[in-house]
């Protein structure tokens, strides 16, 4: 998930071929009136395979979601698929080969994208449709959580630092996370900034989405900086323009429609009726996802849905990405040598594994 402030059925498969030790075919699928794009990988060897559908955090990704020069999701399909696994990693809407505009999307379009994705993997004949699971990053998780509710075809849940508390405290906790984190920011400002933040934030989640949050915004940020002395605006970087440029990207970003549902996302509405096995991964290092507060939610919501079938695990000095970290900044991210850690890779292959046994 990037940080939320600062920032049908089958049509064609067009090509069949041989990666490594398994098949791969590039293929087109409907939802709505949006075709996604993506690739299905599968072993070469005769038979029916529990099907893993990989699903996007925030931000315009690719079925690889690539970043800097790592491609996670490709490492995950390619761990995965040679242990029996098929496995379906799609472009997001407006992005590679998928149409649509990625922009308009809210992350309800996402979970109605993975509902014909699991449509389409159902006409293959090669996917055993008692066993189709979605593996679910940031706000990916979030949009397993939300199919596992509504879908009977969902056997198991792999949450990736998935969200699992709601829009407007997540907002709050990852904005600190950064913050405290960042080697840009005194840890003195820390606590000003977040008194700003909150403010925006409390306006956003309280404006009714047919009404215009900019009105509100202008006001509130107004009388913020009047309260505020000149060297407290000149240490947060609030003088000489910048503090209207920070407002117009901000407002920018409220008025989307994906931001304003998001900031209303409740957690607790989907959770609680998921009973089906979950795998809960976070980084102990994760700013964007704090793990505290959404692994011990996932938690309570299971207890909650009655889910005896689940497991919780931090992985140590990993952060937001699964890379194994070293300042675990958000900067670092891009110049980690991994994409994906192996420890990552092994955990979720070993309760898989274990999963596909106990539910035979």
């Amino acid at each position: 998930m990037k940080q939320l402030f600062i920032l049908s059925l089958l049509l064609s498969v067009f090509q069949v071929g041989v990666a490594q030790s398994y098949c791969t075919e590039e293929i087109e699928c409907h939802s709505d009136s949006v075709v996604l794009s993506g690739t299905l990988t599968y072993p070469k060897s005769y038979g029916k395979f529990p099907a893993i559908i990989i699903i996007s955090g925030t931000g315009r990704q690719n079925r690889d979601g690539t970043f800097a020069s790592h491609r996670p999701f490709y490492d995950i399909a390619n761990y995965l698929t040679p242990l029996g696994f098929a496995v379906l990693r799609v472009d997001d809407r407006g992005v590679g080969k998928s149409t649509g505009v990625y922009e308009k999307a809210t992350t309800t379009d996402f979970a109605s994208d993975v509902l014909s994705e699991i449509e389409f993997l159902k006409t293959k004949a090669m996917i055993d449709t008692s066993h189709i699971g979605l593996i679910g990053h940031s706000e990916g998780g979030a949009v397993a959580f939300m199919v596992a509710a509504s879908s009977p075809d969902v056997s198991f849940i792999i949450s990736l630092a998935g969200l699992a508390v709601d829009g407007y405290t997540s907002l709050i906790l990852q904005n600190r996370a950064i913050l405290e984190s960042s080697p840009y920011v005194k840890p003195e400002l820390v606590d000003d900034y977040m008194q700003l933040y909150i403010t925006l934030f409390k306006i956003v989640k309280e404006t009714p989405l047919d009404q215009d949050v900019e009105p509100e915004l202008k006001k509130a940020f107004q009388e913020w900086l009047l309260n505020q002395s000149d060297d407290k605006l000149k240490a947060m970087d609030m003088i000489h323009g910048h503090d209207q440029m920070f407002l117009s990207r901000y407002t920018r970003m409220a008025q989307s429609k994906w931001y304003r549902e998001m900031i209303q996302y409740n957690p607790a509405k989907y959770i609680t009726k998921v009973k089906i096995p979950v795998l809960a991964l976070n980084g102990d290092k994760d700013v964007m996802v704090t793990p505290d507060e959404n692994l011990s939610n996932i938690d309570k919501y299971l207890k909650e849905a009655g889910n005896k079938n689940y497991k919780i695990v931090r992985l140590k000095s990993h952060n937001h990405m699964f890379q194994r970290c070293v300042e675990c900044t958000q900067n670092e991210i891009p110049s980690l040598p991994e994409a994906i850690s192996p420890e990552t890779l092994e955990t979720m292959y070993s309760w898989l594994k274990n999963e596909i046994v106990i539910v035979k």
